[in-house]
Formats: C-alpha cells, sequence, structure tokens
C-alpha cells in the first residue's frame, strides 16, 4: 500500500540532518541511506578538538578510526579491527604491562587459561602501579588480558594513544617506563631494552607466539603457523610442539619474537592491563 506519509515525512528528515550538520562547529559530514540498509557515515574534520566540540565523532582516514574529542584532543575508539572485542569500549587513565611471577608451560589453557593466569598473578602479587589499577577497578578478566598472540584470537593489541607503564608482579620497586601505543594499537615503537630495572628488570623471557610480521619496533601481527610458533593454540606442553618467545634484553623485534623454544619448558607471560 502506498504510504503518502511515510514519503512526507522523509524530505523532513533529512533537513533535519542537513540543519544538524550546518550547525555543528565540527562540519564532519554526515549521510545517510534510507533505502539500501540505513547506514549512517560520519565524515572526517580538521577541526581541533576543544571543549566547544567535546562528544564529537569523526572519522580518522589515518588510523581508519572513528575518533572522538574529549575536549582536549581527539581518541580514537575501539573496533573489532583492534581487539576480539574484549577491552574496554571507553579507555581513561594509563594502563600497565606487567611481567608475571610465575611461570607455565606451553599449555597455557588457550588464551582463556592464559588471560586466567595473568589475572591471578597480578591479583596474588604486589607490582608497581597495582594501587592505582585497584582504586580503577581493572584488576578483573576485562581488562587483564595476555600479552600473547592465539591462533584465531590474533595477536595483542594496546588500547590506540594509551600510555602503558611496566611493571613486575611480584617486586614494586622494579618497572616505572612506559611506552605509549600508536593510533592503531601497537607499541612500543622504539629500540629500548625491556632489562633495565625501569622495565623488566633483568634478562626474562615469556611466551608471545609473535612472528614479527610486522617490524623491528611495533608489535602486532597474526601470521604465522600456530603449532610451530604457539603451542597448538596454547594447548599443548609437547616437546614436538613449539612457540615464540620474547626476550627482555633484546632492543628490536626479539623483545616479543626471539627464538622458539619447545613447549615442555616453562615461561612467564606478560600481561596488558588495560584502562
Amino acid at each position: 500500500m502506498y504510504d503518502g506519509g511515510a514519503m512526507n515525512r522523509r524530505p523532513a528528515f533529512f533537513t533535519f540532518l542537513a540543519l544538524l550538520v550546518l550547525a555543528s562547529p565540527v562540519m564532519a559530514q554526515v549521510s545517510a541511506d534510507f533505502f539500501t540498509g540505513g547506514g549512517i557515515r560520519i565524515g572526517t574534520s580538521t577541526t581541533p578538538c576543544t571543549s566547544g566540540v567535546a562528544g564529537a565523532i569523526r572519522w580518522s582516514s589515518t588510523s581508519d578510526l572513528h575518533e572522538v574529542c574529549d575536549g582536549v584532543e581527539w581518541r580514537a575508539l575501539l573496533t573489532d579491527l583492534l581487539s576480539t572485542g574484549d577491552t574496554p569500549v571507553t579507555p581513561t587513565g594509563v594502563g600497565y604491562f606487567v611481567l608475571t611471577s610465575g611461570t607455565w608451560d606451553g599449555n597455557l589453557g588457550g588464551m582463556n587459561g592464559a588471560a586466567d593466569k595473568c589475572l591471578a598473578d597480578l591479583t596474588a602479587n604486589n607490582w608497581m602501579g597495582k594501587a592505582d589499577a585497584t582504586t580503577r577497578g581493572i584488576i578483573d578478566f576485562e581488562h587483564i588480558k595476555p600479552f600473547l598472540c592465539g591462533g584465531s584470537h590474533g595477536c595483542p593489541y594496546a588500547v590506540p594513544n594509551v600510555a602503558y607503564y611496566f611493571a613486575v608482579s611480584g617486586d614494586a620497586t622494579k618497572g616505572g617506563a612506559f611506552f605509549t601505543a600508536t593510533s592503531a594499537g601497537n607499541g612500543p615503537n622504539d629500540a629500548s631494552a625491556w632489562s633495565g630495572s625501569t622495565y623488566f628488570d633483568g634478562t626474562k623471557d615469556f611466551w608471545s607466539g609473535n612472528n614479527n610480521a610486522n617490524g623491528n619496533s611495533l608489535f602486532g601481527n597474526s601470521a604465522g603457523t600456530p603449532t610451530v610458533i604457539r603451542c597448538n593454540g596454547w594447548i599443548s606442553n609437547s616437546a614436538a610442539h613449539g612457540g615464540t618467545i620474547g626476550l627482555s634484553t633484546a632492543t628490536t623485534s626479539g623483545r616479543w619474537a626471539s627464538t622458539t623454544p619447545t613447549c615442555d619448558n616453562t615461561k612467564r607471560l606478560v600481561c596488558f592491563v588495560h584502562p
């Protein structure tokens, strides 16, 4: 049945959208197609983020992410492109990058098992920044994730543009250095070894499963054979399988992709504490 009223309402709605765009100081381009799926596209903007445009959203063609103005700067919003959806959508404050006190063989119980181990270790031990993380309520399964590549889960990403502080579980006097994640959630974007007292304090190695397809200064990729570099999806402690480790004394990609020992060896984990 022909609905003349519906047709008359569409021009009024488009007029409303046009007035909304013209009134916005962000000057983003908004388009809506109600005939082929109802998609709404948020466009790009070069307007500086100030208190006058706080809450505005734009699309960044540089990072391929939506960004929101917090009144001071444009901050990237998390999407499924960055993670498996486990990390917080609205980050506040700094994060932590913590070396565990415990060690485990390659049978971590998969990625969820590794996350459980991170949470248990960081809950049981003191570490630099724990008091802050406790106050902010981020010592939980939602915020603590392993710095570990795992099959279909891909590889770890940090929250974009957030500073992550190094810490050592079991020793609150070690740590304090930090890296700031890129707009795509990679890091550390430098060549500093992680063996100093403000990092992981000494020669330490840990399971990573990373094969370094992303370069010498940025972690994060998903290539490689899981059985060879990830202990068959982190469920094997067999000498027939291997798992790539990171080494704290390295200065480039060896920090997360050093050697591939067999999965019957025991290694630490490094854990993200996302804001």
